[in-house]
Parts: structure tokens; sequence; C-alpha cells
């Protein structure tokens, strides 16, 4: 894996925040499209760019009433409509795919809220995943309500859970933070290793791209604690960049001085080259 190009994103007086970059990447149309939101300007901020690097960047004005990407209660989406590419921003849908941002006024869906994973219940055959208490996660039997079994957790669940190879998968940040893999029927932990907090990953084959502890790109096999690679970074991933694999590459959100207090953070989409994994 190596970085391939990157390029510096706008950003408003005082730099980034790293929550306007929570909104994920969407691969459409042979383009990958990343938006965010510009506070001091109030401005919606689109990127579409293709796999060498050229892009375009357009800009929708906002007022400031309505949901940020990084919201629980009104999250932004994408919705793929007749041909067109819609974007989700708070209370208002806005086709991004044309050469200028309109507002989708005859476009009505309704959003279902976002629900937190703590929240949710994940059921697995026979198997009910669940959290029922801050930074625990158990796992009981669907029909005789037994608990199978039980771990304490570094950190909240902040990713969907998912079932692979008779494991679950999830990640999760705040007071520490892992991607953890847990044996389904044994309760075994495959893998837990110390991230700093794990909000976004990708799969690459049987493998999981993610950030490490101190910001830089690791390829691991989630079904250990073995890390297959690293990519050492000069702009780092933080626990709110959002990536994406389109097919031999992934693209992340990274951002420049990140380990130094009251500098001015700068955002970029970075492209790394992927190796196949032997």
């Amino acid at each position: 894996m190596k970085v391939r190009w990157e390029i510096e994103l706008k950003t408003c007086n005082g730099g980034a925040w790293y929550q306007d970059h929570a909104m994920g990447f969407i691969a459409y149309d042979n383009k990958i499209y990343h938006c965010y939101y510009m506070q001091t300007t109030s401005q919606v901020v689109i990127y579409a760019f293709n796999d060498i690097g050229d892009y375009s960047v357009k800009t929708y004005d906002f007022d400031k009433k309505f949901g940020l990407p990084s919201s629980l209660d009104d999250r932004w989406r994408y919705k793929a409509d007749a041909g067109n590419l819609l974007l989700y921003a708070g209370n208002k849908w806005l086709n991004i795919s044309n050469e200028q941002i309109t507002h989708q006024e005859d476009f009505e869906i309704e959003v279902p809220k976002y629900v937190y994973p703590s929240n949710q219940e994940y059921v697995f055959n026979n198997r009910v995943i669940a959290f029922p208490k801050e930074r625990t996660v158990i796992c009981t039997n669907q029909e005789t309500k037994e608990i199978v079994w039980k771990h304490a957790l570094k950190g909240y669940p902040y990713t969907t859970i998912e079932q692979k190879n008779g494991c679950v998968i999830f990640g999760t940040a705040g007071k520490g933070g892992a991607l953890y893999c847990i044996d389904m029927e044994t309760g075994k932990v495959m893998r837990d290793a110390s991230t700093k907090g794990t909000v976004h990953y990708c799969w690459y084959e049987n493998f999981i791209l993610m950030k490490d502890e101190y910001g830089h790109l690791q390829l691991v096999d989630p079904f250990s604690d073995k890390q297959i690679e690293v990519v050492k970074l000069k702009n780092r991933l933080v626990d709110y960049s959002p990536m994406i694999v389109n097919r031999e590459y992934l693209y992340a959100i990274t951002f420049s001085n990140v380990n130094k207090n009251g500098v001015d953070k700068t955002p970029y989409i970075t492209s790394f080259s992927l190796s196949v994994v032997q």
C-alpha cells in the first residue's frame, strides 16, 4: 500500500472541524463524491473525483437551520434516483450530480432517524448481540434468552455490527476504542487491539483497512491481532475519517496538524493503492 495523490479541500477560517467531514464517500457514475459542511460560510461543499485525481468542486449556500453530517438525529445520506445522485443534508434533498447543485423541492421520502448501534439488537441465526450497559456486549440464545457470553469493551460501539466467518465484528470509540472480532459461538475474542477509536473501516478481500492508534493506515487480519501492513502518514486519519474501497484503491479523509493543539487543521482526500495480499 502507498499514497498515490492528495486533494486539499476548501476549509473555513479557523480550519476544519472533524465532525463536518463525517459524511461517507459514495461511488456513482464513475466518480466518487465527498460532501461536507463549512460552518463559517453555511455552505455544503461537494467534491467529485476520479481514480487519477481529476476533480470538480461545487458549493450550495444554506441557512444554519439544518442537521450536520455527524448529527445523530438528522444524519446526512445519499439516494440515487432517476439517474441523479441526491444528498439529504439535514432537511433538504439536493441534486449533487448536475453541473449546478439544485434543491429537489418535489422529492420527498421518509428518512428514518439514526439509531445508535448500542440501542439496537443484532440477530445472527439464533444468537442475539446487544449492548445492555455502557461498554458491555452480550450474546444471548434467541430462544432460551440465556447468556452465551459477555465482554467488557474498550469504548462504545460506533459501527454496524456484522457477522463473518462465524464471528461478530464491530468498532468502538470514546474512552478508548478497538476493532473487535468475537467468535459468536464460543465468545473467544479473536481481536481487540487498541486503536484509540474505530468509527470507520473497510473490507479488502478478507482483511480490514482502518486507522491505527497513531492515525496511520493499517491493514489487519480481523480474525487475529496480526497487523499485515501499515502506511505512515504525514496527514493523519482521525476517528471521523470516512473511507471507501473502489476497485484497487482506497480513498479516505485525512487532516494536517492532528497532533498540534491550537493549530488549524486542513482536510485532504487521500488516495492509496492497494496490493493483493498473498
